[in-house]
């Protein structure tokens, strides 16, 4: 562990007690069919929960939202959405944790 995230934590547990991780393939049958309409199903709700987010920090006060775990191209457009709202978000955490955090700007 060098940083003493809860992600390498997990991961440094998983290893340890030879537990699947979340990244880790299953055997589905169904994997290969919901696979096409699966990624656009998470990435709406990706955005969707982006939407909620920046509101919230623009709305309801909060000073930053953390968004949950999503891929490289689903956080770029999590990124993209917090500019045009002139908000800052920055990328945290490990794959496949990595997570977008909005700020308000600084004002």
């Amino acid at each position: 562990l060098k940083n003493n995230t809860v992600a390498q934590m997990q991961h440094a547990l998983a290893h340890i007690f030879d537990i699947p991780t979340a990244d880790a393939p299953s055997d589905d049958d169904d994997e290969a069919e919901s696979d096409s309409k699966g990624s656009d199903d998470s990435t709406t709700r990706a955005l969707l929960e982006t939407e909620d987010a920046i509101h919230q920090v623009l709305n309801k006060g909060l000073t930053t939202a953390e968004l949950a775990p999503a891929n490289a191209y689903i956080r770029r457009l999590q990124h993209q959405m917090a500019t045009r709202y002139n908000l800052i978000s920055r990328s945290r955490g490990k794959e496949p944790y990595r997570r977008v955090k909005i700020f308000r700007s600084r004002d």
